[in-house]
């Protein structure tokens, strides 16, 4: 980890979190029976094999916007790590691109490797979130949007990792648990292939 690491309690659980903050992740009075939600900003990240898209979000968590397209093994650690920084994020989300079946190939064994790359070099954890579809969804979001197809390339990585965010924030909020995968759970997804 470089100096310039933030260092934001990253060995607490979801509920040491919930705990700390005086609510109750099941609230039996009636009130509110919504699950607590961890307050900070959050950076998502959509790793292809030629850019980086890269999305944030409030720290509410109620929006999630595009940050910016990266080009892959150029540029795209130092605007991820730029986008951590700025927002003091408590948490990076990768896309995992898993097979449909759910197994995990070449592309999810190579973005393991990049989430570990960036995990490297902050205090914040890195979940890795099950990214299966969220190209096509992007593909369609921006169709919806107007934009005509061949317009899409400079911002479709940056709308899949809006798509990861919003899986995570909305895994998070139903479940009260952490979304995704712990970066060593998905490193022995990845082992077992």
């Amino acid at each position: 980890m470089n100096e310039d690491a933030l260092d934001l309690s990253a060995n607490s659980s979801y509920e040491d979190e919930v705990e700390g903050s005086g609510a109750s992740a099941h609230d039996d009075s009636g009130a509110d029976s919504s699950p607590a939600f961890r307050r900070g900003a959050r950076v998502a990240v959509d790793v292809g094999r030629v850019r980086v898209g890269v999305a944030a979000c409030d720290s509410d968590g109620i929006l999630p916007v595009p940050v910016a397209t990266a080009r892959r093994f150029k540029n795209d650690i130092p605007i991820v790590l730029r986008a951590v920084r700025e927002r003091n994020a408590i948490e990076i989300y990768v896309g995992l691109p898993l097979n449909m079946d759910g197994s995990a190939g070449k592309a999810a064994a190579q973005t393991v490797k990049w989430a570990e790359k960036i995990a490297a070099k902050v205090a914040v954890p890195v979940r890795l979130i099950d990214e299966r579809l969220t190209s096509v969804s992007a593909h369609q979001r921006l169709r919806e949007s107007g934009l005509h197809e061949i317009d899409h390339r400079p911002y479709v990585d940056q709308e899949a990792a809006v798509i990861i965010l919003q899986s995570a924030l909305d895994q998070e909020r139903l479940s009260s648990r952490l979304p995704g995968l712990s970066l060593d759970e998905a490193k022995r997804l990845v082992s077992e292939g």
